[in-house]
């Protein structure tokens, strides 16, 4: 089995598909992670709050998302996809 990717194209890549199919989902990421970013750092509640509210570090939770949809995975998606984010946001603040 082969996948042929075409060099040209007429439409402009965008992902609003993918922001689409997980949007309600991500509503509920980006208030978890707000309501768990709790830190005696007062740095790191502002740099989440600041990643969301800007829209970084939305596409590996909306990735997570899309796959849980795409397999019919409806355990605790957006504490998951919350999880991976702050594990992805945490090791770039501590880099």
């Amino acid at each position: 089995m082969a996948v042929i990717v075409p060099f040209e194209s007429h439409t402009t890549p965008s992902i609003d598909q993918l922001v689409g199919l997980v949007a309600a989902d991500m509503e509920r990421v980006n208030a978890t992670i707000l309501a768990r970013t709790g830190s005696e750092v007062t740095m790191i509640p502002e740099v989440a709050n600041h990643l969301i509210s800007s829209g970084g570090k939305r596409l590996r939770p909306m990735l997570t998302l899309a796959m849980a949809n795409l397999t019919g995975y409806s355990g605790r998606r957006p504490y998951q996809a919350r999880g991976l984010g702050r594990v992805h946001a945490y090791r770039n603040i501590a880099a």
